[in-house]
């Protein structure tokens, strides 16, 4: 089954709800209901600039991807990760405060969590280049 031109009408008909939901909650009186402002109020949270860094990454990096398949890459990135994380729960100089202090220092500097994730995201997960452009 051919999907790619309904994917494109879908992802264009998703632009324009999103952008027709944000100009109707723009115009009401409620305070704070803006995707952006909604956005910029979740960036307490590291998850939300580095997933959004990840997939710019990912949508404007050409030619530059591990390979065809980085799944493997990314489950080591992940494991490391995950080691760094637990090694610093039970060791006794580094304990939960350490965690603590690195999420809050992203929580304070979504700028660089956008920056970094953009590149892991795009060294990952870039798109090959596509002969399909708009020049």
């Amino acid at each position: 089954m051919k999907t790619r031109r309904k994917t494109a009408i879908l992802m264009v008909v998703t632009a324009f709800v999103w952008l027709a939901w944000d100009i109707f909650v723009a115009s009401n009186s409620t305070p704070g209901d803006t995707e952006s402002e909604i956005t910029r109020d979740y960036t307490i949270y590291p998850a939300l600039p580095a997933l959004l860094g990840g997939l710019l990454g990912h949508w404007t990096f050409w030619e530059v991807r591990l390979g065809p398949d980085p799944w493997g890459m990314i489950g080591c990135i992940l494991c490391i990760f995950l080691l760094i994380g637990w090694s610093a729960l039970t060791k006794n100089n580094m304990g939960p405060q350490t965690l603590i202090n690195i999420h809050m220092f992203a929580s304070r500097h979504p700028v660089l969590v956008v920056a970094t994730s953009y590149i892991i995201g795009g060294v990952l997960w870039g798109l090959p280049p596509s002969e399909k452009t708009l020049g």
